[in-house]
């Protein structure tokens, strides 16, 4: 079976971010991108982008459709002992551009837009940090269908 409208939204995003490469004309290449993962990155997979589905809002219309809005929370995770700041910021200017290059998500989504953000560092001894990002994706789909936009 295909996979739904919504399944198809966010693996679109994370093609998106698994595109941040020195050798497409960003500063960094990310390392590593995941779903949900819930083991620690280790220093060779850095910089790093865990993208979680937070949650989702649903209401009816425009006819025939539900318009959900999806929320979205990218953890990005860096590892420098000196400038951990800058490098969290240079990677999350280089996810951000990824992911709104495209805000219809190869036609899928009415719009992906990019929400508020905070800053987070590792636990003692943890020379990790980063951003977390949060995005914010309107898209559609049939009312008795998720797999179906029209």
């Amino acid at each position: 079976m295909a996979d739904s409208i919504r399944e198809r939204i966010v693996l679109d995003l994370v093609a998106a971010v698994q595109g941040v490469r020195k050798t497409s004309g960003y500063e960094l290449d990310v390392q590593a991108v995941d779903r949900a993962r819930r083991t620690k990155y280790q220093q060779h997979e850095l910089p790093a982008v865990n993208v979680w589905e937070v949650k989702e809002k649903k209401e009816a219309g425009p006819s025939g459709l539900v318009t959900c809005y999806l929320s979205l929370l990218l953890e990005i995770t860096v590892l420098d002992l000196r400038q951990q700041a800058a490098l969290s910021n240079q990677a999350m200017a280089a996810t951000i551009k990824a992911v709104l290059a495209d805000r219809q998500r190869s036609g899928l989504a009415v719009d992906t837009e990019e929400g508020e953000n905070t800053t987070f560092t590792g636990e003692t001894n943890d020379p990790t940090g980063g951003v977390r990002v949060g995005i914010e994706i309107e898209y559609r789909h049939k009312e008795d269908d998720p797999y179906a936009q029209l």
